[in-house]
């Protein structure tokens, strides 16, 4: 059905823990996953934006 699967990671606790859950289950599934490194980037006083910036982590065999 699914081929990958995605998990944004900030470098914080909780995300390692959603990561290492995302992990888990596609491992089970058979599918790839696709982290996404989140970082708030400020741009002004009141306005923020995120930088995203995608790599592959291969799960060992």
């Amino acid at each position: 059905m699914y081929q990958q699967t995605l998990v944004a990671v900030d470098g914080s606790e909780t995300s390692a823990r959603a990561r290492d859950a995302a992990s888990k289950l596609a491992r089970d599934a058979g599918v790839e996953l696709q982290p996404v490194f989140v970082e708030h980037v400020p741009v002004g006083k009141h306005v923020a934006s995120c930088a995203l910036t995608a790599a592959l982590i291969k799960e060992p065999s």
